[in-house]
């Protein structure tokens, strides 16, 4: 059931579960029985929208104000040019040594 009362799902098992391949008796179905058991949906955390929008509005004010980043290239983007260069280094190596073996 949802918060106003709504069914939201239903779920039905029966137990045993599996069939037995005898057939019951009508004076064993006068004793049937059922239960039912009734769970409500719980409601999960809602985002924090209020730190977010305190970000974005920062992120705004900062580029308003003009902040640029004032780092070198090499020092923004070191983190894609030593992989580059250390592969590169790795595979000239390997050519070499499979030169050298002939």
């Amino acid at each position: 059931m949802d918060q106003s009362g709504a069914i939201v799902s239903l779920f039905l098992t029966a137990t045993p579960a599996v069939c037995e391949g005898v057939e019951p008796y009508d004076s064993e179905l006068a004793n049937f029985n059922t239960t039912v058991e009734i769970s409500h949906t719980v409601v999960g955390p809602s985002p924090d929208a209020a730190t977010f929008l305190q970000r974005l509005a920062k992120e705004k004010e900062q580029k308003a104000d003009g902040e640029q980043d004032t780092r070198s290239f090499f020092a923004k983007y070191w983190m894609y040019i030593v992989p580059v260069v250390i592969f590169m280094m790795i595979s000239s190596a390997s050519d070499q040594g499979g030169g050298a073996a002939r």
